[in-house]
């Protein structure tokens, strides 16, 4: 008789259905280098005049900004699983905005700030334009954003936003009477979702790629601020935000 023999039985069968029953993620930790490329555009048209009796004013400018980054992070595959991300890159900004007073009432007494620089003068029209010399390409501000592995997502989140500065570079973020959901969208670095196969990452595919992307756009005019325009004033403003964002996973470690 061997007492023993029936406890050592029962231990066999516990540790055989621990690794029948352990997680795919916990049998296989696979971890995967994450390159992300990051591209978002906001292109803006802005249009604002106001007439009066013997004087017409206007403001017209548009623009657009230009963002791509790129870099690399460790993504492991468990639920929940979060890489921070080193991405580096330009942003860069143009825009140009113009002001016209046109008119023998007003065109002849028009002060315009000293920065600006006279386009046209007339007997009776006179259009200036604001400055642009600080346009052009920039690095963004130091951000570490995140990529985040939820079921069958890629979340990539922006913890804080990297726009530069961007002085004397014409550029218009919208009214401040637009109505809600009517305000033209911000240059604000935007969070994208991207579908991933799940399965692919777990059975340690060497190569997998996601691609995602979302857009916001929106017109502002007269007729959705929250006070109507006074008479004789016309307004129109356009904007629209589309970030791209392409995530290439290769296994690295398994």
């Amino acid at each position: 008789m061997h007492p023993t023999l029936p406890a050592r039985s029962s231990m066999l069968v516990l540790v055989l259905a621990f690794f029948v029953c352990v997680p795919d993620a916990l049998a296989k930790p696979f971890v995967y280098r994450a390159k992300v490329t990051f591209t978002q555009t906001r292109p803006w048209t802005h249009h604002y005049e106001q007439v009066s009796t013997d004087c017409v004013r206007t403001d017209d400018g548009n623009g657009q900004d230009v963002v791509k980054l790129s870099g690399t992070g460790k993504l492991g595959i468990s639920n929940g699983g979060v890489a921070v991300l080193d991405l580096t890159g330009k942003h860069t900004r143009t825009g140009i905005e113009t002001h016209t007073v046109s008119g023998a009432e007003c065109a002849p007494s028009a002060v315009f700030p000293s920065t600006w620089s006279l386009v046209t003068q007339t007997a009776g029209t006179v259009t200036m334009s604001e400055p642009n010399v600080g346009c052009g390409p920039k690095n963004p501000k130091t951000s570490f954003p995140t990529l985040k592995l939820s079921r069958s997502r890629l979340i990539l989140h922006w913890g804080s936003d990297p726009t530069p500065d961007f002085k004397d570079c014409p550029y218009f973020e919208g009214a401040n009477e637009a109505s809600s959901g009517n305000s033209l969208p911000g240059p604000e670095y935007r969070d994208v979702e991207l579908k991933v196969r799940r399965s692919q990452l777990k059975a340690g595919k060497r190569r997998v790629t996601a691609t995602g992307g979302s857009n916001e756009s929106a017109i502002e005019t007269c007729s959705n601020l929250q006070q109507p325009c006074p008479d004789g004033v016309t307004y129109n403003a356009t904007a629209s935000v589309d970030p791209t964002v392409k995530v290439v996973l290769t296994r690295v470690r398994h």
